[in-house]
């Protein structure tokens, strides 16, 4: 790690250039190495990208300049070996390329990395650097990995991107990317081109340096003609046969069989297959183009990074991508269907919808798609079992696909019931997809992260039945999924959702645990939980929901360390919360669910710093958590549970007022509530899903709470409910 430190102070002295931060000074403080680099006053490339989305000319020119000065670098013989998002940061001045800490010294390589070693990150990586192929690092591996940030930038979303890393590798040297235009049509063809010679899996097919590549992007901005070119037909068959010897050593033993047989029959039948064989190609191409297109989709909504049901959670970027999709989804549900593999890949195009539409508009819509999906296979499912000669010699293995397909969308139902809190319908989708999937499981033709599917509706179960207080249920069908989640671990040890699943089960079962008067393993698992959601953290790092979870743990845990009187421990693990909160409010400001687990920190800690006889500071705490939960009543006056936070912290708040004889601050808090209720319930009369019933419960919930505050000003009265705890 030293030598590797060291390599990047020795690596940017080489060279001066205005677009990589430069380093002032290196060495080494108390047997620790450290470099003393540029200050760069603002963002990495990701974090602006996420806040504006820059133009398709923006995008061009910043890659240019990024390519620019990594061709710099390349002109000393250095390979960055790490370029992506987070790794560009940008200044007044344009943008940095910074953390050489992977870089290598061409000549020098193979004293530093050893065979089998794979440095970087697979997204952003290329094929021969995910293969630690060594020998072949050359300027090119960065050049494919400015491709795959201009691809992003201009399209979105990642051309490689799997459901876990050795699926991510897989697809970066397997399969091709899906052509930008295809995704969005206003990139010219020219622009394309120059992105998917970066892409190019030969690194002899690739520009040579960044150098080269910043050239041919400097042309595109000034309207000149490129230099790169699409890939000519024979370099097209020329990489097929490469990648399918195979089915080429076949096709040769074929010609030469056909060669002996020539004569007229031959050549008659010859003439009759062609004509079958070329409606089979049409329709085997027709089916790849929509299995290409079907693909571009679904990785559109994982560039979403969204895994959790519910529209609260969407920020402006991402909900921008699932509308995207959506629309393209209700393409693919139009489609006609040539095949069963087509009307497959249709039910699972409708399963998808309902999954984006209950993100971005959580209700009966997105529960009924899913219920549509399941439909689709049932149906699919009765015409197999109903006709075996229409399946073909591929009927079992079809039949196996149908089958996981359905427990898969019924999973889904059942998730979308339960975020509606339809507890019954949940229950019934959840318990038949349970039932399939068991079947399959005993019948060993359940794949890893379809039995990840198979554990998600247990652990589900277990919530529909924790919502409705019967704990002792949802302690079994918490420790089933826990325990099956243990036993998948070693096969899906990268997969960072399947440790945010272990870590909910494991913190919700603390939930009953407790509430079952059991304290001491409820303790064991909300400190167990809180192992597994790091352990994902870990994993997907950049992930905000991963980061939400975290802080879900640190609050529990510092929440009965303050009532066990632990002082030092709560303010740790709500210092914890209240960081990663922080940092997720800043960067997403429109999720409301940060925004509340923010404001239930304050109060935390106000509460911490009161019993520390901090009060000032405790004053500041709850003022803070006042503030937030403010902002979230008026983003969702529908929700019930949000109301009675806020007038759970502005109570306490009050209170602490008035003891304190603190008139003007209570005067001001009492101002600010009667404004914020007046403008709730006006928000409230203009939405939609808030009906009649609602919203005279609301009106008479800003009269009492009106009434109610009033109180707390006069001494002699009583004081109302905002005074219970």
């Amino acid at each position: 790690l030293r030598t590797r430190f060291q390599r990047e102070a020795e690596s940017i002295a080489r060279f001066q250039s205005p677009g990589i931060v430069q380093v002032y000074s290196s060495g080494e403080q108390g047997g620790l190495p450290f470099l003393v680099l540029e200050h760069v006053a603002g963002s990495h490339l990701r974090k602006a990208a996420e806040q504006r989305k820059p133009t398709i000319d923006e995008a061009v020119e910043l890659v240019r300049d990024v390519a620019a000065a990594v061709g710099v670098a390349h002109s000393r013989g250095i390979v960055h070996r790490d370029l992506k998002p987070e790794n560009i940061l940008i200044g007044e001045s344009g943008p940095k390329v910074t953390d050489f800490g992977l870089a290598v010294v061409l000549e020098e390589e193979q004293a530093l990395t050893r065979t089998g070693t794979i440095a970087g990150t697979p997204s952003y990586m290329a094929p021969e650097q995910a293969a630690s192929a060594s020998s072949q690092l050359t300027p090119a591996c960065d050049v494919f990995s400015l491709g795959v940030i201009l691809y992003e930038l201009l399209t979105g979303y990642l051309p490689f991107r799997g459901a876990n890393q050795l699926e991510t590798l897989r697809l970066l040297t397997d399969e091709d990317p899906v052509p930008p235009r295809r995704l969005v049509p206003a990139i010219s063809p020219d622009l394309e081109t120059v992105v998917l010679r970066c892409l190019r899996k030969e690194p002899s097919l690739r520009y040579h340096t960044a150098t080269e590549l910043a050239d041919d992007l400097d042309r595109f901005l000034r309207d000149e003609p490129v230099l790169a070119r699409p890939l000519s037909r024979a370099q097209v068959a020329l990489r097929w046969m490469r990648q399918h010897p195979a089915i080429v050593f076949g096709t040769v033993c074929g010609l030469v069989g056909v060669s002996i047989l020539v004569g007229t029959w031959a050549s008659f039948t010859f003439r009759l297959a062609a004509e079958r064989e070329q409606k089979e190609l049409q329709r085997q191409e027709a089916q790849r183009n929509f299995e290409w297109a079907l693909k571009a989709v679904n990785r559109l909504v994982e560039s979403a990074d969204i895994e959790e049901f519910g529209g609260h959670a969407v920020s402006p970027v991402q909900r921008e991508l699932l509308e995207r999709a959506r629309t393209l989804f209700e393409e693919f549900r139009s489609l006609p269907a040539i095949s069963f593999e087509v009307r497959l890949q249709q039910a699972e195009a409708v399963r998808e919808l309902a999954r984006v539409t209950t993100r971005i508009s959580p209700g009966q819509a997105a529960a009924d798609l899913a219920d549509e999906s399941s439909g689709y296979y049932r149906l699919i499912l009765s015409e197999i079992v109903g006709d075996d000669s229409g399946i073909g010699p591929a009927g079992p293995k079809l039949l196996i696909q149908v089958q996981t397909g359905l427990a898969g969308s019924l999973a889904t139902a059942g998730s979308i019931y339960r975020s509606l809190e339809q507890y019954e319908n949940s229950r019934v989708r959840l318990r038949e997809g349970i039932d399939i999937y068991e079947k399959l499981t005993e019948q060993g033709e359940l794949s890893p992260s379809d039995a990840a599917g198979y554990v998600y509706s247990v652990s589900d179960m277990g919530w529909c039945a924790l919502r409705e207080k019967n704990y002792p249920v949802a302690l079994k069908w918490y420790t089933r999924a826990i325990a099956q989640m243990h036993e998948l671990l070693p096969q899906l040890e990268a997969d960072s959702r399947l440790y945010r699943e272990l870590g909910r089960s494991l913190y919700q079962r603390g939930l009953c645990y407790s509430r079952m008067g059991n304290e001491q393993a409820g303790q064991a698992d909300l400190e167990a939980a809180l192992e597994a959601r790091e352990a994902a953290l870990s994993l997907d790092p950049l992930n905000p929901d991963r980061k939400h979870a975290v802080g879900i743990s640190c609050l529990g845990l510092g929440r009965t360390a303050l009532s066990d009187d632990n002082l030092d421990l709560a303010a740790t693990l709500l210092g914890r919360c209240r960081q990663l909160h922080e940092e997720l409010v800043n960067t997403y400001p429109d999720v409301v669910r940060y925004q509340g687990l923010l404001a239930a920190t304050h109060e935390s800690c106000g509460i911490l710093e009161l019993s520390r006889k901090n009060e000032s500071v405790a004053q500041q705490e709850w003022e803070k958590s006042v503030e937030y939960r403010r902002r979230v009543v008026l983003q969702h006056p529908e929700s019930q549970d949000d109301r009675d936070d806020y007038r759970s912290i502005l109570g306490r708040l009050l209170r602490f007022y008035k003891r304190r004889g603190m008139v003007k601050e209570l005067a001001h808090q009492l101002a600010l509530a009667s404004e914020t209720y007046d403008e709730f319930l006006k928000l409230a009369i203009t939405r939609e899903d808030v009906s009649q019933q609602e919203l005279k419960e609301i009106e008479a919930e800003l009269q009492e709470i009106k009434a109610k505050v009033t109180n707390l000003v006069e001494p002699d009265r009583k004081q109302g409910s905002l005074d219970k705890e």
